[in-house]
């Protein structure tokens, strides 16, 4: 029995397909990465980090954290020398009386971030503005760790 013979003909290299290629295969790793493995997502409902900026002015440490979707009495602050916490939960109030939901991406459990501050702040004066899903804190430098500017004069 004679089969057909299918001759392919050759594309020509591409370059740019196999840099594509690596670049999704990336993506999938780090992706897979991003899912639980070296860096979990914190809407996933494990402990881990919370999106937040920090900067410094004059007088305080300036920490906003994002925690969308959580209610002020959900949240906990917490500091230990240079050590800031920041503790959530989200909790599930939504009953399903139907059986019919195919997907559920809704995270709900308790997570957590703990950052080092550049230097101790005065416990007594932090303050907390929660909105929108922003969580905005003031901690006050203590006296003495304040910066002082120096003028240098260049002869």
């Amino acid at each position: 029995m004679n089969l057909p013979v299918v001759i392919r003909k050759r594309e020509a290299w591409d370059p740019f397909r196999d840099l594509w290629g690596l670049q999704r295969e990336m993506n999938r790793v780090f992706s897979d990465f991003s899912r639980g493995g070296l860096f979990p997502s914190w809407d996933d409902g494990r402990t881990s980090g919370i999106p937040l900026e920090m900067h410094e002015t004059d007088e305080d440490i300036v920490v906003r954290a994002d925690l969308p979707g959580l209610e002020a009495k959900d949240i906990d602050v917490s500091v230990m020398g240079t050590e800031l916490a920041i503790k959530a939960e989200r909790r599930q109030e939504r009953e399903m009386k139907s059986e019919e939901a195919y997907c559920r991406e809704l995270a709900y459990g308790a997570f957590e971030r703990r950052i080092d501050l550049p230097q101790e702040v005065k416990a007594d004066g932090i303050t907390a503005n929660y909105k929108n899903g922003v969580l905005e804190l003031r901690l006050p430098k203590q006296e003495g760790a304040k910066r002082k500017l120096i003028k240098v004069d260049v002869r």
